[in-house]
This record gives C-alpha cells, structure tokens and sequence, in this order.
C-alpha cells in the first residue's frame, strides 16, 4: 500500500484540489482518501466507523454533498473518510487511521499537521510563495516534505523561505504535473 499526504502552508491553499486530482489522475490505484480536520462535529450523510477520546472517523457515504470527502467520492476514491479530531488526541487519531487504512489498496490523506505522524511514503505540501501567511503545521512540517507544489501564478520569491533541496512542482489549473505524476507513479509500481 502506498500512503500519500497532502498538506498546505495556509488554508485554501488547494490541498482538497489537489488529492481530487491525484485520485482522477491515479483512479485505478483504489484510493481511501481521508481528510483529517480539528473541527469536530457530526458530519451529514457519514457513518462513524471509530471512535476514541478526542476523535471520530467518520465514512462518506454520498458523493453529492459539499464536503470535501464527497469531492474525494466524485473523483474516483474507492473509499472516504473524515477525522474530526482535537489537537491532543491527533497522534491516537492517526492511529486509528493508519488501521482503518489496513486491507486497503492504497491511501491519500489532506492533513498537515498529521503527516508526521502517519509517515508517508510521499509528502506533498501545496505552498503560495508570494503569501507571508504560514501555518504552525505547515511551517513545522516543510523539512519533512518530500515536495512542494507552487501555483503556476505565483511568484519564486516571496516572505516564505522555502528549502532549495525540496523537489519542486508547478500547480496546473487542471490534471497534475507529468513530472509529480511520474513520482506517484514509481511509487506506486514498487508497493
């Protein structure tokens, strides 16, 4: 099983985009897509299929809703899944995940500040650098990852110091970049 998680330096940053766009572009991979979120609430047209002190995991069951796990369900994913979780329980939420995700083909998850625990085999962070604006969970989480996807509008530089050793890939309006594509592409071939 290949796992796979997107993260952002800043809210709407594209993150949700961008793991619909792996899935349509990947779709015969079988994904179980996850958004991990620290809203906790009771989500409409899910199912709660875990449950710990701080957490939930819920199961989207319709891909015409407004929810970004629905927009997981209507791109192609196999499987989705909405962690609500607080701040304190996101390690044993992860946990939780990381066995919901056993059995299963292969897995994407939208969540910054879960990457390092869940350990990837691919981390990707969606990055603005014309925008000042950071995260904590992102700007803790940019050595980590493995590469960065910049808006094709975007200026280089910007009041974000990025890592020049992290590999870098432009955002397109539409599909993904043929070069991040051949990443996910050898990864998934050797798992």
């Amino acid at each position: 099983m290949a796992l796979i998680v997107v993260g952002g330096q800043m809210k709407h940053a594209g993150k949700t985009t961008l793991v619909c766009e792996i899935i349509r572009h990947f779709v015969s991979a079988r994904w179980t897509a996850a958004k991990i979120t620290s809203h906790f609430h009771e989500p409409q047209e899910c199912a709660r299929v875990a449950s710990g002190s701080g957490w939930t995991i819920w199961e989207q069951s319709a891909s015409n809703s407004q929810m970004d796990t629905a927009r997981y369900l209507e791109a192609g994913a196999a499987r989705s899944v909405l962690v609500s979780t607080e701040s304190e329980s996101l390690a044993s939420a992860c946990a939780a995940l990381k066995a919901e995700f056993s059995g299963n083909e292969n897995a994407i998850v939208e969540s910054t500040a879960g990457a390092e625990l869940l350990a990837p085999d691919l981390f990707l962070l969606v990055v603005n650098p014309g925008s000042g604006e950071i995260k904590a969970s992102a700007s803790e989480q940019l050595a980590n990852a493995n590469a960065l996807l910049v808006s094709a509008e975007a200026h280089t530089s910007g009041a974000v110091g990025y890592p020049e050793h992290i590999r870098t890939f432009s955002r397109v309006r539409s599909g993904i970049d043929v070069r991040l594509a051949k990443m996910i592409d050898e990864l998934l071939r050797k798992t």
